[in-house]
């Protein structure tokens, strides 16, 4: 009898240790602002060439239009933006040089949400990197008519949700060296951890 006692004892708290800990592991998704960055971890979205992003809703090197937009349909009001054109005569700053934007975090899926202009001879053409390995990329989107000129905002751009649970390096890359004119506004990246 004293043996039952024990082995009925020792399953209990094993099945209540397995409940305990398989309820304990939310996810949590976490929105990095591309200006005001992490809540949790205070960390911030690295922009370079520094020189070459603006904070919206000002974008002096950035092409006409950019003023239609509304802070109001962006994420806290606000949004990266950079202009790429491999042309020194563009009015971009750092004419030929790819636009980069970095943010370490620690989950195990990744949403990047940006705002896609209307249809123009501007692509938006990107490309995702976790860790160093080439992991996707968003090509040209077709027009889609908006009550804001054709904007399209909180456009989820790149996602993925099968990376394992780490520390991990998401690189977001727009132009290519002697490539199409290209531009980003970047509203804000969202993980689960």
């Amino acid at each position: 009898m004293r043996l039952q006692f024990f082995t009925f004892l020792f399953f209990f708290t094993l099945f209540h240790r397995q409940i305990s800990a398989s309820t304990t592991t939310t996810l949590v998704n976490v929105t990095v602002d591309d200006q005001f960055g992490d809540p949790h971890t205070h960390s911030q979205i690295i922009y370079t060439p520094a020189e070459a992003w603006s904070i919206a809703p000002n974008c002096s090197h950035c092409p006409d239009g950019i003023s239609s937009l509304s802070p109001s349909r962006a994420s806290n009001g606000t949004w990266h933006g950079s202009y790429f054109s491999s042309e020194t005569a563009s009015g971009a700053i750092r004419a030929g040089a790819p636009r980069y934007a970095e943010l370490q975090f620690t989950g195990n899926a990744i949403y990047v949400i940006c705002i896609i202009p209307p249809s123009t001879n501007i692509t938006n053409r990107l490309n995702f990197s976790i860790d160093g390995t080439e992991v996707g990329s968003y090509p040209p989107a077709p027009a889609i008519a908006t009550d804001l000129g054709g904007w399209q905002y909180g456009v989820v751009v790149y996602h993925n949700t099968s990376i394992p649970m780490a520390s991990h390096q998401l690189l977001i890359q727009s132009g290519e060296e002697d490539g199409p004119d290209a531009i980003i506004l970047l509203d804000s990246i969202v993980y689960s951890t």
